[in-house]
């Protein structure tokens, strides 16, 4: 599977990334802080799955969330936030999986195994 990380705070996610890294089926290919980032980074090839930031910089979620459907439809989107509010937002918005910062990483780890 191939991963890119969208992470407005660069080295915020050390312990998913160390998650990523110990799994061999898993392969990050990029990891951007910025939407334009984003853009750049997808038109030169989709990839499996976007850790998404909810608050990347550069455009609104849900803009973010529209541009990758419409870009690379079998592109699954798994947003990241620090609040909990979120999640009805970023569900709504259509991503497929919402991920707090305060859940147990074990969360992450079981949707990742699944997919």
């Amino acid at each position: 599977m191939r991963i890119l990380l969208a992470n407005g705070r660069p080295g915020s996610w050390k312990a998913i990334q160390d998650l990523l890294k110990s799994d061999h089926t898993i392969k990050v290919v990029g990891e951007v802080a910025s939407f334009s980032a984003l853009v750049r980074h997808i038109e030169k090839g989709c990839v499996d799955l976007v850790l998404l930031d909810w608050t990347l910089p550069g455009v609104p979620p849900q803009v973010m969330v529209d541009f990758l459907d419409k870009t690379c439809p079998h592109l699954r989107v798994l947003v990241i936030a620090d609040h909990p509010e979120i999640a009805k937002a970023a569900n709504n918005a259509g991503v497929d999986v919402f991920y707090g910062r305060r859940d147990p990483i074990e969360h992450l780890t079981s949707y990742l195994m699944a997919t």
